[in-house]
């Protein structure tokens, strides 16, 4: 007894055609949207938590630079007299407040700079991968 492709195929199908490969790539579709799915959770959750973790550490930082001033500010307090105090106090913020003023922003422009530079990169590998679709 001999079967034939055609033959094998139309017992498995109602039809009678061949195999159902419509069905194969409805599931393995399926599957792939599930676990890409799956995937883009686990990365949001892994997100949050970072976010959440960099809170953390920047509100211990801001806890730490306040109790620093704090510090430094009570030595100056300590170190001068009462009437010199309050005017050597007005003229030693104003300074201490620029040396921070200046140091906030260079450290806020590096930080964009940085941004510019990886945003151009990205900018470029768009630019590439779509002149790479285009060409064939």
């Amino acid at each position: 007894m001999h079967f034939s492709a055609g033959d094998l195929g139309a017992r498995d199908s109602p039809t009678g055609g061949g195999l159902d490969l419509k069905g194969m790539q409805k599931w393995n579709l399926t599957n792939i949207v599930a676990s890409m799915s799956v995937i883009l959770l686990i990365l949001t959750v892994l997100n949050v938590s970072l976010f959440f973790k960099l809170w953390a550490m920047e509100e211990v930082a801001h806890g730490m630079h306040l109790r620093t001033k704090l510090r430094f500010q009570e030595k100056a307090d300590l170190k001068l007299t009462p009437d010199a105090s309050s005017r050597q106090l007005h003229h030693q913020k104003s300074p201490e407040e620029l040396l921070l003023l200046r140091t906030v922003l260079h450290d806020s422009i590096q930080l964009l700079e940085q941004l510019r530079t990886s945003l151009v990169l990205l900018q470029r590998n768009f630019a590439v991968r779509n002149e790479t679709v285009k060409a064939p």
